[in-house]
């Protein structure tokens, strides 16, 4: 059996292993829950004070009502598929801890021989300003790198880049 390892936010990746093994992952973050290798953020509050780069093998989803907060220069980056299906009375809202508009981006990174799935209703995204991690420049808010993607009754408004959203 594979030792366990938490991945908490500011941590990163969790030590160099052949391969990550969903049932080796925990993630303790308040409202936040995990389900084999489905990690679904919401509904409520759920605030990210230090970025998270998630391991492959994840796919999340964020819940109607999701209010995802992030404190500054924070990003969280994502190598599985993203599901962010909101409606218009519960919208799925992404921004800064207090208003703020400086935190970093919301990223999925696929790859080419197996893009990532992200799909996007009713998702409010406001502020951000991008961020990196060791393989990518993340250039704005909400960045796609090889991925097919969907979107449908979004709003990105007041970035501090260039653009609210990038899909490569």
């Amino acid at each position: 059996q594979a030792p366990e390892f938490a991945i908490e936010a500011g941590k990163g990746r969790p030590p160099q292993q052949p391969e990550v093994e969903k049932t080796s992952f925990n993630l303790a973050l308040k409202n936040v829950k995990r389900r084999d290798g489905l990690l679904t953020f919401g509904p409520g509050k759920v605030v990210l004070e230090e970025s998270l780069e998630l391991p492959e093998g994840f796919d999340v989803r964020f819940a109607p009502g999701l209010d995802l907060q992030l404190g500054a220069d924070v990003y969280l980056i994502l190598h599985g598929d993203l599901e962010a299906i909101g409606t218009a009375v519960r919208p799925i809202r992404v921004g800064g801890t207090g208003g703020r508009r400086d935190w970093g981006a919301l990223a999925v990174q696929g790859t080419r021989s197996a893009p990532s799935r992200v799909q996007l209703e009713f998702v409010r995204i406001r502020g951000g300003k991008g961020g990196s991690n060791e393989r990518t420049w993340f250039t704005t808010p909400f960045a796609v790198h090889d991925g097919v993607v969907t979107l449908r009754e979004n709003r990105f408004v007041d970035a501090l880049a260039d653009d609210g959203i990038n899909l490569k």
